[in-house]
């Protein structure tokens, strides 16, 4: 079973094979994680099918090739790669019988004794008659292979072991397939492989994690009125007030690690999505001052439904004429614009 990538090769390749293969499959991931389109849609599987087919004969091979170089390449890179093997090996899932699925993860199924031993816990969590869960298969996994299903409370856990159906297999083979990439190397890095890696990480590892804005901080003083506002009630913060926070940033020149420490790591892949250090076909630019204050209404200058944008703008500019003397513009158009302004007269 090739495509669980369970099966040794002894076929030898050269430093600049391993390059282009890992290259190869690295760019097949960018694909499958560019937000073309939304997941697990049809449009979504149709466009992964292709994919698949594209790189069949080599499947193997780039997937040893980017899995092995990955492991030198940073934290980030690394799991941005098991994240997106795990996306394309669940719709390799797809296409398996559960007969195959259940040979690959060595799975036993439990007898009607063992059943009937937990029946009432089974009745319990499926909340079903015994009638119906007497024609259920079940298997009995070890805990720590299902533990992204456990925190659901999606499986009876009894004696260390987990009870499962068969609507829980392909999830089990993901966790399994996640855990396998996570385990650490045997031994360190060939010598051989430093510039390989060198070159990939240049190649590679800029565009999905290091970003090339400029500053570390921000200065809070020259923040607009708008995001002072949302700033404020940092805790209690919507999707899309967080959003805008981000974009502002990038836009900003704002480091995405200082961004990070910032709003916290619990937003870690929002902000680096929104940087487009993931989705590397899309380049997101911050609001300007008309979603702000149509969409967020967040704008403390815009009161009641007389206020146009053009006023809100024309009032957040006097703001900064009062400290810094007359503009060539006549509004803000932007949060960024007036930050830029701030910071302008900051610098001089």
């Amino acid at each position: 079973m090739s495509f669980s990538y369970k099966c040794l090769t002894n076929q030898i390749v050269t430093m600049q094979q391993l390059e282009n293969m890992a290259l190869a499959r690295w760019n097949t991931l960018k694909k499958i994680d560019s937000g073309y389109v939304k997941k697990y849609t049809p449009f979504y599987y149709a466009r992964i099918e292709k994919l698949v087919q594209e790189i069949t004969d080599s499947d193997f091979l780039t997937f040893l090739s980017l899995d092995l170089c990955s492991r030198f390449m940073g934290d980030f890179f690394r799991k941005w790669v098991i994240k997106t093997e795990c996306d394309l090996m669940r719709f390799k899932l797809r296409n398996q019988t559960i007969e195959n699925i259940v040979k690959l993860l060595e799975l036993k199924v439990i007898s009607d004794e063992e059943k009937r031993e937990i029946m009432n816990e089974l009745i319990q969590n499926y909340q079903t008659t015994e009638i119906n869960l007497k024609m259920l298969i079940f298997y009995k996994v070890p805990f720590e292979a299902c533990t992204n299903l456990v925190k659901f409370k999606n499986v009876i856990i009894k004696d260390g072991l987990a009870y499962v159906t068969a609507d829980n297999l392909h999830d089990i083979f993901i966790n399994d397939f996640k855990l396998k990439m996570e385990l650490p190397l045997t031994s360190g890095i060939n010598p051989r492989l430093t510039l390989v890696i060198d070159t990939l990480k240049s190649k590679m590892v800029s565009k999905i994690q290091s970003p090339t804005f400029g500053s570390t901080v921000i200065n809070e003083s020259s923040f607009p009125p708008c995001v002072v506002n949302i700033m404020s009630r940092q805790k209690d913060m919507t999707h899309d007030e967080r959003r805008n926070i981000i974009l502002f940033f990038k836009e900003a020149g704002v480091k995405v690690d200082h961004v990070i420490r910032c709003l916290g790591d619990k937003y870690s892949y929002n902000i680096r999505y929104n940087y487009g250090l993931i989705n590397l076909d899309k380049n997101y630019r911050a609001p300007n001052c008309h979603k702000v204050i149509t969409v967020l209404k967040k704008c403390p200058f815009f009161s009641d439904i007389e206020d146009s944008v053009s006023k809100c703008g024309i009032k957040c500019m006097k703001k900064i004429e009062a400290s810094q003397g007359p503009q060539k513009s006549k509004m803000i158009r932007s949060p960024n614009q007036y930050y830029s302004l701030r910071e302008s007269k900051v610098k001089k």
